[in-house]
């Protein structure tokens, strides 16, 4: 059982907001050596203290203006795992972590915003490891099948220096998680991890 108290926030264009891509930037040139494109959205933090140790990012958009994951991959939306309406979805990216019940914390208040928004489901890129670890705590993340990664497209979004990413194996792969169940399995797993 672990006992720390974890702070979560939506945070603005405030200190918190600067703060928070700061910290997304680093971990992110940490992590894939390379530049990480703007961070769009809203963003939501989980903090132990005054240390972030988790964050997530969502975006909505209309539809018919296309997420940006969508111009990184060439699919067919009617062979999506769920439907695919942009308006009842968000589109998830920045989710870095350094603490595992702070991860789930910011991932559980972005669904619940997203949910709140009145979206049914997420759009995520992700790479094996990473969808693995949502996986084992009960998610639901079910590939795009047809999905397939335009290199030439993803550079003109992310450049030059965002490429290592996307160009070391295991490649990403886009994924649809619906919302719903998201939050319900980060809460049986925030129960597990702080009581008995």
């Amino acid at each position: 059982m672990e006992h720390v108290i974890i702070r979560t926030l939506i945070v603005s264009n405030t200190d918190d907001h600067l703060m928070a891509i700061r910290y997304i930037n680093e971990k992110m040139r940490h992590a894939f050596l390379c530049e990480p494109p703007e961070t769009k959205g809203i963003v939501c933090v989980s903090y132990i203290g005054s240390e972030i140790r988790a964050t997530l990012a969502i975006q909505g958009t209309t539809e018919n203006m296309p997420f940006s994951l969508e111009e990184h991959y060439e699919f067919d939306r009617s062979t999506c795992p769920f439907p695919f309406y942009r308006t009842h979805l968000v589109q998830a990216t920045r989710w870095i972590s350094t603490h595992r019940l702070a991860s789930l914390h910011v991932i559980s208040a972005a669904a619940r915003l997203a949910k709140d928004l009145g979206k049914t489901h997420m759009l995520m890129e992700g790479k094996p490891k990473a969808v693995e670890r949502l996986r084992e705590i009960g998610m639901i993340c079910e590939p795009i099948p047809d999905a397939i990664l335009q290199i030439h497209k993803v550079e003109s979004v992310v450049g030059a220096s965002g490429m290592r990413y996307y160009l070391e194996r295991p490649f990403p792969r886009l994924y649809m998680l619906p919302i719903r169940e998201m939050q319900y399995a980060c809460l049986q797993e925030i129960n597990k991890l702080t009581t008995k």
